[in-house]
Order: C-alpha cells, then sequence, then structure tokens
C-alpha cells in the first residue's frame, strides 16, 4: 500500500509539472501571435509607403 501511495504523489507531481508547461507554453503561443499580428501590421504599413 505504501508503494501505491508513492506513485500517486509522484504521478500528482508529475501532473503538475505538466501543467505548468502546459502553462507556460500557452503564454509564449500567445505572445508570438501578438508578434505575428505586429509585424504582419508593420509589413503592411511599409508596403503601403512604398507603393
Amino acid at each position: 500500500m505504501a508503494r501505491c501511495a508513492v506513485d500517486a504523489e509522484e504521478a500528482w507531481n508529475y501532473f503538475g509539472q505538466l501543467r505548468a508547461a502546459q502553462e507556460r507554453m500557452a503564454r509564449r503561443a500567445s505572445q508570438l501571435e501578438r508578434w505575428c499580428r505586429k509585424a504582419r501590421s508593420l509589413a503592411r504599413r511599409a508596403a503601403s509607403y512604398g507603393a
């Protein structure tokens, strides 16, 4: 029974690490999307000046 409790605690720790990693990945994806939108906006603005 003690081994099962250790396994459950270890699994819970892994789930916590996974959740934290997913949150970091979501923040980075959101940041990347903002950067892409800004870059597209700047590219359109630069193209309109050159046209």
